[in-house]
């Protein structure tokens, strides 16, 4: 099983590769049902990710029997109720528990944002995200400006 470590110094990058490897998990598990791990690692990656659908349909296909065993799953899946509905403040009252190390490089968010270059405002407990990047754009000419409005108008005119 492939996991990242509980130091928060990743990127979103290799969270994705490492989703990508917990769903083939899933699917290559005997009897369809992985290990708490896979399901609680691929939860968490869906909320970091804020891909909010599929870690509720994670959830549905979830074995009752798992969830019951394993209940830091079920605290993960808190945290995306709070975030479904929009209670952010719900979500920081969710994330303030000791979460099993398999879970903890996911699930502590101020690593996880911090290494990100984001800040936190602990006094207000808000998260700072840091503007990216723009991209350098070449300057359009108004000419061509100018042909490309054109040719749209002709375009919805035909």
């Amino acid at each position: 099983m492939v996991g990242i470590s509980g130091t928060g110094e990743h990127s979103f990058e290799e969270y994705n590769k490492l989703a990508l490897d917990l769903e083939k998990q899933e699917l290559d598990s005997p009897g369809g049902i992985a290990s708490p791990h896979v399901y609680g690692q691929l939860l968490a990656i869906y909320l970091l990710q804020n891909d909010l659908p599929n870690a509720k349909f994670l959830w549905k296909r979830i074995p009752e029997n798992v969830k019951q065993a394993n209940p830091e799953i079920g605290n993960v899946w808190a945290v995306g109720q709070k975030l479904w509905n929009r209670d952010f403040p719900g979500v920081y009252l969710c994330l303030e528990q000791e979460w099993p190390e398999h879970l903890v490089s996911i699930m502590n968010v101020i690593q996880v944002v911090s290494s990100y270059g984001w800040s936190v405002d602990s006094s207000s407990k808000m998260i700072l995200p840091k503007r990216p990047d723009s991209p350098k754009e070449q300057p359009t000419s108004s000419e061509e400006q100018l042909a490309k409005l054109t040719d749209f108008v002709s375009f919805l005119e035909n």
